[in-house]
């Protein structure tokens, strides 16, 4: 289990002011050996968590992206607000937005008006 977390640690280390991790800075960060980080590094690049960058390290892959997308279109909350946020938008002049907030993240939905194509006499 201990791997479980480790690799769990190492996809929650990502985020906008690091978007790239090195193999080194994980030792480090993780007081874990070497063949261990690239194990993890390894079963996280198979599984499409992460992608490795040529000479720079690696960043998230593109298993992240389809997760998010299936978040975004099965999140209870925004199915149950889409109807109600499209009205909105229409007879709003301000963009819409719904979310969701948990103790650590949010998920929001924003809508606008659609703009009507001019009519050419």
């Amino acid at each position: 289990m201990a791997n479980v977390n480790r690799v769990l640690r190492i996809l929650g280390m990502f985020d906008l002011s690091r978007p790239v991790i090195t193999p080194e800075w994980l030792v480090e960060q993780l007081g874990v050996s070497r063949a261990s980080v690239y194990r993890d590094l390894g079963q996280l690049a198979s599984a499409g968590m992460l992608e490795r960058v040529p000479d720079r390290g690696y960043v998230l892959g593109p298993m992240v992206v389809e997760l998010d997308r299936q978040i975004r279109l099965a999140d209870p909350l925004l199915q149950a607000a889409e109807e109600l946020l499209g009205r909105l938008a229409e007879e709003t002049p301000a963009p819409c937005c719904c979310a969701a907030f948990t103790a650590t993240r949010s998920c929001a939905s924003t809508r606008r008006r659609r703009r009507r194509a001019a009519i050419r006499r």
